[in-house]
């Protein structure tokens, strides 16, 4: 995928990255049932955030990195969901399968600002992770990146839907 100038300056992986962002918005806006199984429940018209959703973001997130770190396929082929997608901080885009296929390798990861909101059945959850290791034989970024991870409930199980290494998208 190359790197050229669209309309507004902005490049093809902007605008991946912004339509990305679009899309999963309108699947939060599709949700019809509490975004987490906790005392509360929200009125289906209502965003939750807080403390118990952040605590639950940080679970899933950390969940998906330890699956990546051990590189347990099998597991994490349970944890993405069907229409998984993610988008990498040179721009490449891969599905469920593409992904798989091409897991980094990760020795050390930390996370830190976990911050999530749920509407329905949809998580999105924004925070930063820097890693040690490679992605396609080239090492990783050695600083924290902004992170954008996106989860959806089905049958009352969390799935990893859309992922996005934020590092260096500016428009």
């Amino acid at each position: 995928m190359s790197e050229q100038s669209l309309a507004g300056g902005c490049t093809r992986r902007n605008l991946l990255a912004y339509a990305m962002v679009g899309a999963l918005g309108l699947t939060a806006l599709d949700g019809s049932r509490s975004a987490f199984a906790a005392t509360e429940a929200p009125a289906e018209s209502t965003t939750v955030a807080g403390p118990g959703v952040d605590t639950t973001a940080d679970h899933l997130v950390r969940r998906y990195w330890d699956l990546v770190k051990k590189g347990d396929r099998s597991a994490l082929a349970a944890f993405l969901s069907p229409a998984f997608q993610v988008v990498r901080t040179n721009g490449v885009t891969e599905d469920v399968t593409t992904y798989l296929d091409h897991l980094p390798h990760i020795e050390h990861y930390a996370i830190d600002g976990v911050h999530a909101t749920c509407f329905g059945d949809a998580m999105v959850v924004t925070y930063s992770s820097a890693a040690d290791g490679t992605v396609d034989g080239k090492r990783l970024l050695d600083h924290a990146a902004p992170r954008l991870t996106v989860f959806l409930r089905t049958d009352g199980v969390w799935r990893l839907l859309a992922h996005a290494n934020l590092a260096s998208i500016n428009c």
